[in-house]
Formats: C-alpha cells, structure tokens, sequence
C-alpha cells in the first residue's frame, strides 16, 4: 500500500482550458471528492505549474469518468522528461521511444505499476513509476471521456511513501481455550477446543 502524504497540487497553479466556472480546476485539491472539477465538453488539459523542481514516483485520482489520460512532465526547460498516457487499463510509459507510441499502447514497451479495483468511475486509482522522476518543473494533463462532459473529484502527484510489510514476530504458545467444568463431588467436564496452531489473519 502507497500513501501520499504531500500532493504537489497543494502548491501548485492550476489552469485548465475547459473548465467550468462553477466547478474549477482548483476543486482537485479538494480533501472531498464530491467537490468535483469539471469541463464544460468531453476533452480538457490541464497544466501544473510548479515554482521549484519536485520529485514525483506517483499519481493518483479518483470519482472521474476519465476514459483516456496523458500526462507530460517538464523540467525547467522546457524539456519533456517522462511520458504516461493511460486508457482505461492501458498503460503507455515512455522512456526513450519513439513518438510513434505518443498515443499508443505498447505491449513489448511499458513497465510501472497501475493499479485499480474496479471499472466504477469512483473507485480511486493510482500510477507508480518503477523508479522516480527528478528535476520536474510543469506538469501539462490531457483528459478525454466518451461522455458530455468531463468530471475528476481528486488528483494527487507526489511521492508516495510505501508501507512496510508486517513484520511482526509472534511467539508460538498453545493456548487451552477448552471450558472446564468441575462439580464439588469431583467430576470434571470438558468442551474441548482445538487450540490455533497458524495465525490467520483473512
């Protein structure tokens, strides 16, 4: 499990070339997914400008009918540093390739880690790199859906800090968990339980 403790977005500017007054691009942020950021057709890029270089490994996003997805990410200059164009649950992962894979899938040529529970627009989802990505300064999103308009209720770009694994170590120790009962004549009666010899935790 990846959590993202610092979204970039946070401090950010934020321009989009679609969206709707009443439902800005700055509502990305917004701790609540309800509070959506929409466009006002089926198709919007949205462009993260950054005021210092920042590292990024991850992106998340979630309760959004985003069928198609690019993401471009720039350094100071100008220059494109990395590639990802997801559609639906494609990925496409640049790294040195040419521009004939732009808006492809490549089944021989793409690495990382895209992860979702469901096809339902509001289940969350997330991309993370395979290794991090220094130096980025803007951050330039093209989003498309197959419906009227475009929606997203959350985004978050950053780097994800991973949980541990459990690792706790248990001591093996039976325990008699029989009931036991004894009579003042000295009869004894037991419910026998057969003690738990694995941890199961499912």
């Amino acid at each position: 499990m990846r959590i993202l403790f610092d979204n970039v977005l946070d401090v950010a500017t934020l321009t989009s070339l679609n969206a709707e007054d009443a439902y800005p691009v700055r509502n990305l942020v917004s701790p609540f997914l309800r509070q959506i950021y929409q466009a006002s057709i089926a198709t919007d890029t949205i462009t993260i400008a950054l005021t210092e270089d920042v590292d990024i490994d991850a992106i998340f996003w979630g309760f959004t009918n985003m069928r198609q997805m690019n993401v471009s990410m720039y350094d100071a200059s100008d220059a494109l540093i990395e590639l990802i164009y997801i559609e639906h649950e494609r990925v496409g992962y640049y790294y040195g390739y040419s521009d004939i894979y732009l808006y492809g899938y490549d089944p021989d040529k793409y690495y990382g880690y895209f992860s979702r529970e469901s096809e339902a627009y509001f289940d969350p989802s997330s991309w993370i790199l395979p290794s991090v990505i220094s130096g980025v300064r803007k951050i330039v999103i093209e989003l498309a859906t197959d419906e009227a308009k475009l929606y997203m209720g959350g985004m978050g770009i950053g780097l994800a800090y991973k949980m541990p694994n459990p690792d706790e170590q248990f001591t093996e120790g039976w325990i008699d968990n029989s009931v036991v009962s004894r009579s003042q004549a000295g009869q004894t009666v037991r419910d026998y339980v057969v003690p738990l010899r694995t941890y199961n935790f499912r």
